[in-house]
């Protein structure tokens, strides 16, 4: 029996690595490691974009909630941006405040889709007319399910990097 439980991307990596190790799958293997190579070379363009420059994004999740620090989701923005609740609380999915939103102006609005999703790209976009992200024509649904510790999180990078940086 094995046990794993990731927290981080990290540890999400370690854990699929370990499972394709333990299945002894030579295909396993290969695309754990392909998984790995992406993210790294997502990291490695992202990383030239100084920090000023990053977008700072707004994340909605199914519930209506949002995403603070020591969740999957908030390491997956800050790879490739800048998290509006990442440092501004101790919950993992924190009760978004809409007037801390509004102040914060993300660049970017992401709603997570799925069968509980609550908001529309028109609702969110009533709710926040004033922001860049809505300003700017950038409020995208993310594929549903990505945000967290499986091997779909490259998905949801993946994504992001491209609603974040289109040029890139």
């Amino acid at each position: 029996v094995v046990a794993l439980y990731p927290s981080s991307v990290d540890s999400t990596m370690q854990s699929i690595s370990t499972i394709s190790k333990i299945i002894g799958s030579d295909e396993a293997i290969e695309k754990s490691a392909d998984l790995q190579n992406r993210i790294d070379a997502i990291s490695a363009k992202v990383a030239n974009i100084p920090e000023d420059e990053r977008v700072k994004v707004y994340l909605q999740i199914q519930s209506g909630n949002t995403v603070g620090k020591d969740s999957i989701s908030n390491e997956l923005i800050t790879l490739a941006g800048i998290n509006i609740y990442g440092e501004d609380t101790t919950s993992k999915n924190p009760t978004p405040n809409a007037e801390y939103v509004a102040t914060q102006n993300p660049d970017v609005i992401l709603l997570e889709a799925g069968s509980a999703q609550t908001e529309t790209i028109d609702s969110i976009s009533a709710k926040f007319p004033t922001t860049n992200a809505v300003q700017d024509g950038r409020v995208h649904i993310i594929s549903a399910n990505t945000m967290t510790a499986s091997p779909n999180l490259i998905i949801a990078l993946e994504e992001m990097v491209s609603f974040f940086y289109p040029d890139l």
